[in-house]
């Protein structure tokens, strides 16, 4: 099975179906398996009505996704690197005189 629920969402399913449990011993069975479906959803990542309805909220389903999309578009990969040397940082820009060129008050 494919994730597509996120890491929000499964945390919220569990909650939810830990109130349910509650909720089902103090009013009416049927809220057990309400429960149920929430727990197990939210341990397997795989929500069936996400699927019929076309949601996904998983993250890395979604990167991959982006990934794949920018490759057909442009042909070839996108690596990105953080550590990258070809990332401009805030330090090297060019929106002003550096630190090195300033020579202090002039006397």
């Amino acid at each position: 099975m494919e994730c597509n629920s996120g890491t929000i969402d499964r945390i919220i399913r569990f909650i939810l179906g830990a109130t349910f449990i509650w909720v089902g011993y103090e009013y009416s069975a049927w809220w057990y398996l309400l429960a149920t479906l929430l727990i197990l959803t939210s341990f397997a990542g795989f929500c069936p009505l996400y699927k019929l309805i076309g949601v996904n909220t998983c993250r890395s389903k979604l990167n991959k996704e982006n990934n794949k999309e920018t490759t057909e578009v442009t042909g070839k990969s996108k690596n990105i690197d953080n550590n990258s040397s070809q990332e401009k940082s805030v330090l090297d820009s060019d929106d002003g005189p550096s630190i090195e060129s300033w020579k202090g008050p002039q006397q």
